[in-house]
């Protein structure tokens, strides 16, 4: 008898087990039919049988013991079925689970469309889609998820627009919608959101402007835009998000200049703005972000001189201004001691430095050592009262090529070819070929030293390696040059020859500091200062050519030799020291002989 009743007990256990889910059966299932069905519906509709986890589903049991389900107050609240192995589509049943507040189904297989539907689940808090193959568009339903607080459907396939009706979403905290092929513009609607504090729509192919009322999300303290087609302006609006952490507007194609009042995010650690099109010079309202960790500006079309208060970014560790059209640094720059060692990016702008500290500060920082060599001309060289006066580069391998004009009322000849002021030439890529009359050329061959700074520096008029066939009409011909130390730099100028110009002989020279602090020149291996607007004498120490002038210069940091030309004649060259001894060893013989003989 006792083995008959076991083997009934061992037969009713293996029936009830294997017996199948009847959700009709309420009283076991614990939940409404309707909500069972909804779950049944999702587990065969995502190939339930290949899950990892599928603890009791589909039997004949309470659904709070099914894998992932969570029940309360008799409704179904909460499904976990994240990293579970669920492929297929989505039932449009999951719109009967009205009692939901969880959906998590993310980073799975799951195919198909978001079913509308889903906007019956009107209490729903947290829907986690992401990571699975989903395409099709968002069904507008999705606005009437009233409660919803965190939205991610990122990392799937999803197209069309987000739709206006996410403007609805009153209550949202977080927006992931990144790494999609979402297209057309961001809604006007998405400024309703006053609760989001992260949204991220990076990777996709949003397009239009940002609009100016991304500005009422006062509350936000992460925006990621990046890597889409945006264009426009970047709103002024976007200063009122005085709790942003995080702003990523790069890889656009973003136009007009930086806003004024980006400086109001105080809070602000990381801007990245690169790969845009923005014009126009850095706002000095910049120097507010004393939080920035990362700037990135690299890669557009800005300009003019990076303001000094970037000085006041202390906590800057990674600045990034290559591929621009600056065309100065300020020596404040040297404040920013937390730059890591080679995340300083200033290639391929237009940049020259005078400041010696400045400088050194530059070649230990910047990415790459050969900064310099990338800098492309932004020279100019003034023509006036037989001068040449304005920036020539010194250092670096690069071939500059400059503009020469002419303010005054002077007719400056060139050849045969007069040409009346006021007047303009832009050179071309110096060369020694003979180019066009009425051109002119500057040629820089650097010399390979340590820190490049070495070069010869000769201008050229029509192919010709004389000065003598310019001339002014009202004005004499001859022509004088001298040279200005202007930071690290020499400059073309007027020469005042202190001597006569006696081949063989040393020539002095007067050096100008056009320079507004004192400078310190280094000749001879002596070190001399020359205060701001002040001169110095210097000696030549090569012999002088036939109408050609060499100036030796040395300086900190390397050395050069500057050819200025000049015309005249070269007197013969008088006796040389030993003529000189005779000739006066001879003379005291003289004077002693005829005493004698007298």
């Amino acid at each position: 008898m006792k083995k008959l009743l076991l083997i009934i007990t061992f037969l009713s256990v293996v029936i009830f087990a294997n017996a199948q889910c009847d959700c009709t059966d309420e009283a076991t299932t614990g939940v409404p039919q309707a909500e069972c069905e909804a779950l049944m519906a999702l587990y065969n509709s995502t190939n339930g049988a290949g899950w990892d986890y599928s603890d009791n589903w589909n039997t004949a049991s309470n659904v709070f013991s099914w894998y992932g389900v969570i029940v309360e107050g008799g409704h179904v609240t909460k499904l976990f079925l994240y990293e579970n192995k669920l492929s297929g589509s989505i039932p449009k049943e999951i719109g009967n689970l009205t009692e939901l507040k969880k959906l998590y189904l993310q980073e799975n297989k799951l195919s198909g469309s978001i079913p509308k539907e889903i906007g019956n689940l009107t209490k729903l808090q947290h829907l986690y889609l992401y990571k699975n193959n989903l395409s099709g568009s968002m069904p507008k339903k999705i606005g009437d998820l009233s409660e919803l607080k965190i939205l991610n459907l990122r990392e799937n396939q999803l197209s069309g627009s987000i739709p206006p009706e996410i403007g609805d979403l009153t209550k949202l905290e977080k927006l992931y919608l990144y790494k999609n092929n979402l297209s057309g513009s961001i809604p006007a609607a998405i400024g309703n959101l006053t609760k989001l504090e992260k949204l991220y729509l990076y990777k996709n192919n949003l397009s239009g402007s940002i609009p100016k009322e991304i500005g009422d999300l006062s509350k936000l303290e992460f925006l990621y835009l990046q890597e889409n087609q945006l264009s426009g302006s970047i709103p002024p609006e976007i200063g009122n998000l005085t709790e942003l952490y995080d702003l990523y507007l790069n890889n656009n194609n973003l136009s007009g200049s930086i806003p004024k009042e980006i400086g109001d995010l105080s809070k602000l650690e990381f801007l990245y703005l690169q790969e845009n099109q923005l014009s126009g010079s850095i706002p000095k309202e910049i120097g507010k972000l004393s939080e920035l960790y990362d700037l990135h500006l690299n890669n557009n079309n800005l300009s003019g001189s990076v303001p000094k208060e970037i000085g006041d970014l202390r906590k800057l560790r990674y600045l990034r201004l290559e591929n621009n059209n600056f065309t100065s640094l300020p020596v404040e720059m040297r404040n920013l001691t937390n730059i890591l060692d080679k995340e300083l990016y200033i290639d391929n702008n237009m940049i020259q430095v005078s400041d010696r500290d400045l400088l050194a500060y530059l070649n230990d920082k910047a990415n790459n050592p050969n900064w310099r060599d990338t800098q492309r001309n932004n020279s100019n060289l003034e023509f006036e009262n037989n001068k040449f006066l304005g920036y020539v580069e010194v250092g670096g391998n690069t071939t500059f090529s400059y503009t020469i004009k002419n303010s005054g009322s002077e007719v400056l000849k060139i050849g045969e070819v007069k040409i009346n002021a006021p007047f303009e030439i832009v050179s071309f890529t110096p060369s020694t070929a003979v180019g066009d009359a009425g051109v002119i050329k500057i040629k820089y061959s650097p010399t390979a030293v340590k820190d490049k700074d070495e070069g010869t520096m000769v201008v050229t008029y029509n192919g010709q390696n004389s000065p003598a066939n310019i001339t002014f009409s009202g004005i004499p011909t001859e022509n004088k040059y001298d040279i200005v130390l202007n930071g690290k730099r020499l400059e073309l100028g007027e020469i005042n020859i202190l001597e006569d110009a006696i081949a063989g002989s040393t020539k002095v020279f007067e050096i100008r500091n056009g320079f507004n602090k004192n400078i310190i020149l280094k000749v001879n291996e002596v070190e001399k200062e020359i205060p701001a607007g002040g001169k110095l004498k210097i000696e030549q120490i090569t012999k002088p050519e036939k109408n050609k002038i060499v100036f030796k210069y040395i300086r900190t940091r390397g050395s050069g030799t500057t050819t200025v030309l000049w015309t005249g004649t070269v007197p013969p060259i008088p006796l040389n020291n030993w003529g000189i001894y005779l000739f006066v060893f001879l003379a005291i013989g003289f004077v002693v002989i005829r005493s004698r003989i007298s």
